[in-house]
């Protein structure tokens, strides 16, 4: 569907694709908004454990209006799961579905002691990803199941997975990216697309290069030394010197609507040459920004700004990010070849950041400068194709709770093979060792959610683990010496743990708990058990870390993590943060009863 083509926007609207997308959108939207409580709601038990939520609202007029819907609390974190899809709007006697989340919110609100301030901005999120999901929805459906089955690449998972962030309710809103451009770089469209380059005045740019790297070496090898060669003998034509420039790579969309107009004076000046396009196509990961090399499947990713809101964040990339993803993979690295068990036995590959490029914005008119911060900027990553042993396969993370288009979830070869059991062991070990050495042996933590994870498999057996994303998803505990203004560094060892918590834990492994239950009728308790049981064994097999698992705790009975939903609604002056109840907090391995039953626990512990 062309969406330049504004009939076909119409068209979407009134399709099957666009009720899923809208029934995807209010359900994550309610899960998120009653687990953060912020509504004003009752919460009924029925028969079986099912609950009946009620939230409480106000019309225009002032009259009460209610939404109703049912769900299940789980052990996972107490998170609510509506256990169907279909929201009730009641007022007066009469029952319709819910169809208007922008009304839904305003309704809810007028129930409020303080009305958020943030409600036109977050429905206009919400909406925007309602449109975007439904698009997604609408291609797949035409393409049929055929077009997407059978086995598919590390990179075309990276753009089929649809399940990513299955908490945010604004999972997809893309703010900036109109519907045409939502189909020319979304993911879920599997675009392939050149970049353009750009040469900047050397003066004016700030190199990072992890260690080892030569900055003009490793843009030489990326690009091509013919491609290199002619872009020289264009900047000789026009009467500069090449070795005075930085060779920089932008988004096509990025360039289009930003930059073009932002640095046009810089342009005129001959301090910014636009070079032209180079060959390579790449296609967009799954963090949209992300670009994957498809001419060269083992080159480097390119990480690029992109002057978008996705997930509540502007996609551009601060300076400090740009020098911290060389510098924190270099760290990284570091610990990783000094450690037997992490170099060698475990074999964690790092996606390591090996260059990041970002103009100096301080050299623009202060009037300038403010729009222009973190718009153009480049961070080069290692492919994980480049890793693979001979018989590895790679997979995102995120696939693990892939539904495929024919209704069979993409890991479900894997577990028939095996079992649930046996399968979520293997995956256990490999996922948790690495990044619970990091933690204790080495006070480091990495942003574990699904996105920042790749799985590596041989049919379908888990057997390594690469991680990703350094320039922000990082955390170091640094004691005294902690330079938290310039650095990931922090000198609060709990503040690590809660990286983990929040990540690995709350975000990602939750999820494959609920799934696994959704799907395979596996109990969440077993879940958690096998989680501690992994992390118990870790404990026995390190003995002398012993002082550092208590340090770091993660067994503790709360835990803290962030209100997503809460702080689109507020803004910046509401809390950002709670407390919940940890999900493993009761388990520490088989061979110890938790004092009383977990669901009770749980129950407790949300209540604080």
């Amino acid at each position: 569907m062309a969406y330049a083509n504004i009939a076909a926007v119409g068209e979407l609207a009134s399709s099957q694709a666009f009720q899923r997308a809208r029934r995807r959108v209010f359900t994550q939207l309610i899960e998120a908004l009653v687990f953060e409580r912020l509504p004003v709601f009752t919460c009924t038990e029925q028969r079986g454990g099912q609950l009946e939520l009620l939230i409480f609202g106000r019309d225009e007029q002032e009259r009460p209006v209610h939404y109703s819907c049912q769900g299940r609390k789980m052990l996972s974190f107490g998170k609510i799961k509506l256990t169907n899809s279909i929201i009730n709007r009641l007022q007066e006697g009469r029952q319709e579905e819910a169809q208007d989340i922008a009304l839904f919110l305003e309704e809810m609100a007028r129930s409020l002691a303080e009305i958020p301030s943030q409600i036109s901005t977050f429905a206009a999120e919400l909406e925007q990803t309602l449109l975007k999901e439904a698009a997604a929805l609408q291609r797949i459906s035409e393409e049929g199941s055929h077009k997407r089955g059978g086995i598919r690449s590390y990179d075309e998972l990276e753009g089929d997975v649809l399940e990513g962030h299955p908490y945010h309710p604004c999972f997809k809103s893309r703010i900036g990216f109109t519907m045409a451009d939502n189909e020319a770089y979304g993911p879920e469209f599997h675009p392939q697309f050149q970049l353009l380059w750009l040469a900047v005045w050397q003066e004016n740019v700030e190199m990072t290069a992890s260690k080892g790297v030569d900055e003009r070496a490793l843009i030489r090898a990326d690009v091509g030394v013919e491609q290199l060669t002619e872009w020289e003998q264009r900047l000789e034509q026009k009467g500069c010197e090449p070795k005075d420039y930085v060779y920089m790579p932008v988004h096509p969309w990025q360039w289009r609507e930003v930059l073009s107009g932002l640095f046009f004076k810089e342009i005129a000046l001959g301090k910014i040459v636009v070079l032209g396009e180079s060959r390579h196509l790449y296609s967009p990961q799954q963090s949209i920004r992300t670009l994957a090399n498809r001419t060269d499947l083992k080159g480097l990713s390119i990480k690029l700004p992109l002057s978008i809101r996705n997930t509540s964040s502007m996609r551009t990339i601060s300076p400090r990010h740009a020098r911290n993803g060389p510098r924190s993979s270099t760290r990284l690295a570091t610990m990783v070849v000094g450690d037997e068990y992490l170099r060698e036995t475990l074999r964690l590959i790092l996606l390591q950041e090996r260059l990041g490029i970002s103009y100096r914005y301080e050299r623009l008119p202060e009037s300038v400068r403010g729009r222009a911060e973190g718009t153009l900027c480049a961070l080069w990553r290692d492919s994980v194709h480049l890793y693979l042993d001979q018989g590895e396969e790679a997979v995102p993370f995120t696939a693990l709770c892939h539904v495929r288009s024919d209704g069979q979830p993409f890991i479900a070869p894997w577990v028939q093979a095996s079992g649930v059991e046996v399968w979520l062991s293997q995956l256990l070990n490999v996922v948790l060792r690495p990044l619970l050495h990091l933690l204790f042996a080495h006070g480091a933590a990495v942003e574990a959610h699904a996105q920042n994870l790749v799985l590596l498999h041989r049919s379908g057996v888990p057997s390594r683990l690469a991680v990703k994303d350094f320039s922000g998803g990082v955390l170091f505990y640094n004691g005294e010496n902690a330079d938290s203004a310039a650095l990931p560094e922090t000198d609060v060892k709990h503040e690590v743990r809660d990286v983990v918590h929040n990540a690995l834990f709350f975000v990602n492994l939750a999820e494959l708990a609920l799934f696994l239950n959704k799907h395979y009728s596996f109990e969440e308790q077993q879940f958690w058990q096998a989680v501690a049981d992994a992390i118990g064994q870790y404990e026995r097999d390190f003995p002398q870390l012993a002082e550092q698992f208590q340090a770091y705790n993660l067994f503790e009975n709360r835990v803290f993590v962030g209100l997503l939903a809460a702080r689109r609604l507020r803004g910046d002056g509401g809390e950002r943060d709670h407390w919940i109840a940890n999900a493993l907090a009761g388990y520490r391995d088989s061979d110890r009863k938790a004092a009383r039953v977990q669901s009770d626990f749980i129950e407790e512990e949300n209540k604080k």
